[in-house]
């Protein structure tokens, strides 16, 4: 980073602290940081390291602007919705953990791009400033999986399991495998958390317009189908 003036850190929040602390060191003046909207969640081990980091740097560091995308999608290198669009497209069920209400508001990849840029040449009104990406509206989980299915040409039934009954599977689970378990109680629980926000800030300062998840999921939905040919 010598000669630097400006770094936009993309890779990873885990990453921040050690690359804000040596950039400053080398003379630069500002830092764009990508992190994630996972900061807001209600349960600790979603959320706790990341409050941590980022009050950690706004306590120590001048010259920040940090940027929360919320669940990106859009391509296959996306792992939240291609599996779900793969799973929905061979098979003709799908299980819902939970009546499926909860909100989500996934941002297609090319919004937070465009932003990054938008960020860069609007310096005297985003700098020192925080900013949630989301999608264009927040929808039902529920209809997402049944936006997808209806892009694929497919007839979907939806099988809902009972939040309680899935917690206590999860318990049972976790006891038996300690060691080997690959989810937890809470993960299984978050899972029917809200997960959608408001862009409005960023909106006013810099003009992010991010699309709905009906027009976003297209590009992705077909790099799908043409990878089944």
């Amino acid at each position: 980073m010598q000669g630097i003036k400006t770094v936009i850190h993309i890779a990873e929040i885990n990453y921040s602290e050690n690359l804000v602390k040596t950039g400053e060191k080398m003379g630069v003046a500002w830092f764009i940081l990508v992190h994630t909207t996972g900061r807001f969640s209600v349960f600790k081990s979603a959320s706790a390291e990341y409050i941590r980091i980022e009050d950690a740097l706004i306590e120590s560091y001048k010259n920040l602007t940090i940027l929360r995308p919320t669940m990106i999608y859009g391509s296959s290198s996306d792992k939240n919705i291609w599996r779900p669009v793969n799973f929905l497209y061979k098979f003709k069920f799908f299980p819902v953990f939970g009546t499926g209400e909860n909100l989500m508001q996934p941002v297609v990849a090319m919004g937070p791009g465009d932003a990054y840029i938008k960020v860069l040449i609007n310096k005297e009104k985003t700098i020192n400033k925080q900013y949630d990406l989301s999608g264009k509206e927040p929808l039902p989980y529920i209809d997402l999986l049944k936006t997808v299915s209806r892009k694929l040409n497919r007839r979907t039934v939806f099988i809902h399991f009972p939040i309680s009954l899935c917690i206590l599977g999860a318990k049972i689970y976790n006891f038996l495998l300690p060691k080997k378990a690959i989810f937890s109680v809470e993960q299984v629980m978050r899972m029917n958390e809200d997960k959608a926000f408001s862009y409005e800030e960023a909106s006013k300062d810099f003009g992010f317009a991010p699309l709905s998840f009906e027009d976003g999921i297209n590009s992705e939905i077909e790099e799908y189908i043409n990878s089944t040919q």
